[in-house]
Parts: C-alpha cells; sequence; structure tokens
C-alpha cells in the first residue's frame, strides 16, 4: 500500500518560529530517501514557501494558496492555478470595500512565476507591515502597496487576503458569500492572537481538492493529512487518516482520527517517522 503523507505547514509542520526544526528536516531527509511520499498543503504562496523549504529539497509537487495552485520544486514553476471567474473578482473587491477591509490582491500574470500583489490603502496596519516585509523574499512575489489594482486585474486575480479583526473579517466574508458562489472562508492567526484572517478563491477550490489531486498524481492508496486550522478541515475530512497537533482549533480537534503532541514537539515529522516504518 502507498501512503500520501500531506501535512499543512503554520501551526502544524513548522515550530513557532515559523521554520522547520533541525530534527525535522533531518527526518524529512531520511524519510524521502527511503521513498515515503511527504507533501506540503498550504495557504502560503511558493515565495514564502520555498525559503522554508531550502534545506529539504521536495521531490512531490506542494498544494499552495489553499488549493488554488500546484508548485514543483525542482522546475520552480506552477503545475495548475485556478483563477477567479472575473466577475466575481470584482464583487468580491466591492464587497471589501462596503465592509470597510482593504484586501492584498494576488495576481498572476499568465505564463509567468511572479504572483503581483495590490494593497490600496494610504497606510498598512502593523501587522500588514510585518506582513509584507516577511513575504518581500524573492523573485516569486512582489508588492505594489497604496496602488489600485489595474484595469484587467480580474482576468488575472487567483486570490484575495485580508487582516483584520475577527467581527470584520467574518462580517465581509459573510458579504461575499452573499455575493458570490466563491469559495470565501476565514479563520483565526496562528501567529497573531485576536486576529483573523480571510481568504477567498474560485469557486471549489479547498486543500481537498487539491489534496485528492495529489493522491491521484502520486498513485496513493492511503492519504494521512495533518493539520491544526479551520481551512484544514476539508482536507482533514478528505482523507484517510484525519490526524490533529494538540495546539489545534477545538473544531479541527473534532474531526481528527488522532490527536498528537504539538507543533513544537516536532509530532508531524515523529508520527511520519514511526507510521512509516
Amino acid at each position: 500500500m502507498t501512503t500520501l503523507y500531506a501535512t499543512d505547514l503554520d501551526g502544524t509542520l513548522l515550530g513557532a518560529d515559523a521554520r522547520l526544526s533541525p530534527y525535522t528536516v533531518a527526518e524529512f531527509r531520511r524519510l524521502t530517501a527511503a521513498g515515503a511520499n511527504i507533501t506540503f498543503i498550504t495557504a502560503r504562496t511558493p515565495a514564502t514557501v520555498e525559503p522554508i523549504m531550502a534545506e529539504i529539497s521536495p521531490r512531490i509537487p506542494a498544494v499552495v494558496m489553499t488549493g488554488a495552485a500546484r508548485w514543483d520544486f525542482p522546475s520552480r514553476s506552477y503545475q495548475h492555478v485556478t483563477y477567479l471567474p472575473p466577475v466575481h473578482a470584482r464583487a468580491i473587491l466591492d464587497a471589501c470595500h462596503a465592509t470597510g477591509v482593504n484586501p492584498f490582491i494576488y495576481t498572476l500574470p499568465r505564463g509567468t512565476n511572479t504572483i503581483v500583489v495590490y494593497h490600496n490603502a494610504p497606510l498598512l496596519t502593523p501587522i500588514e507591515h510585518s506582513f509584507v516585509t516577511d513575504r518581500t523574499l524573492n523573485d516569486l512575489k512582489t508588492f505594489h502597496l497604496h496602488t489600485p489594482a489595474p484595469a484587467g486585474f480580474e482576468n488575472e486575480t487567483v486570490l484575495f487576503f485580508a487582516i483584520g479583526t475577527p467581527d470584520s473579517i467574518e462580517t465581509t466574508c459573510q458579504a461575499i458569500r452573499r455575493a458570490t458562489p466563491c469559495d470565501a472562508r476565514w479563520y483565526p492567526d496562528t501567529y497573531n492572537p485576536g486576529l483573523a484572517l480571510l481568504e477567498v478563491f474560485a469557486p471549489g477550490v479547498s486543500k481537498a481538492q487539491g489534496l485528492l489531486e495529489l493522491k491521484r498524481i502520486t498513485g496513493a492508496d492511503r492519504v494521512v493529512a495533518f493539520g491544526d486550522n479551520l481551512n484544514d478541515m476539508p482536507m482533514l475530512l478528505a482523507a484517510d487518516e484525519a490526524i490533529v497537533v494538540d495546539n489545534a482549533h477545538p473544531s479541527v480537534k473534532a474531526i481528527a482520527t488522532r490527536i498528537i503532541p504539538p507543533n513544537t514537539a516536532d509530532s508531524v515529522i515523529r508520527h511520519i517517522a514511526a507510521d512509516y516504518q
């Protein structure tokens, strides 16, 4: 039986410093050399996934942007991208403006590998400033701040993303769901208690969709998924085994096949090592 191990990153595989521990790096290398199929399903874009994975050189594509795209590490290229329908992209932006939320608009010019992000607010909040600073890392993402999205942005938009208070983010999410059939979701910020994150994708986009496609590509008979936050729930429900770290959101723990120690204990890679033997 071939098993595919698929893990979320933030709050799950990564430590409190949003990095792979030396132990996880060493075990990942050992396990993949022995033939284990380990992949990553994350809300991050390749611009931040690549630096995190620099020491381990994954051989299986990763699902990025919560299922909107698939990234191949050896070729540094997208294997698949799901764009928002143009008519819905405009409606999403209007809904954000109506609720006072300024989103980051992620566009991917067709035929390129560089995400171009627009954010049209006079000033960034401290958290938004930190978010941008931490993501200006390489050639895979560029930010245009205090800049409205250009004409025609609707044809190249992959994701709307916003940071705010839980009340404002939930209100905006509900407004988008009323205005469009797009996949809008919100969940707590792993690193900043008291804040929430909003993601909006094309209809049908989810971590579950990305997981099932990777299962098909790898020919796996069994899928073991690891997660901690609300946006991991579709993936966990689609897996044969749903493994949840102890620091997970209570709603995520409620659907777990098994609860393992927290992300700070290298528990995901330890579980994979024990399961694979």
